[in-house]
């Protein structure tokens, strides 16, 4: 993901501007871009992976299924 575009995503839930949490292994600033990390909502605190430089904002409903039974 690009870095210039983090000013550019919104949370989808809640429209609020997105904070990112980088992980340690890529915190490079001087890198255009960001290949793992979270975004996190400013507002409602939702977390969006940021995986092989792709923000993902779709849930994972085999883990919301996962959660609701308690597995």
């Amino acid at each position: 993901m690009k870095r210039k575009l983090l000013g550019l995503l919104r949370c989808p839930v809640c429209k609020s501007e997105l904070d990112i949490r980088q992980d340690k292994s890529a915190a490079d600033a001087a890198q255009d871009s960001i290949e793992s990390g979270v975004l996190e909502c400013a507002s409602c605190r939702r977390e969006y992976k940021i995986t092989d430089g792709i923000a993902v904002f779709i849930e994972d409903k085999t883990e919301k299924t996962e959660k609701k039974q308690g597995v």
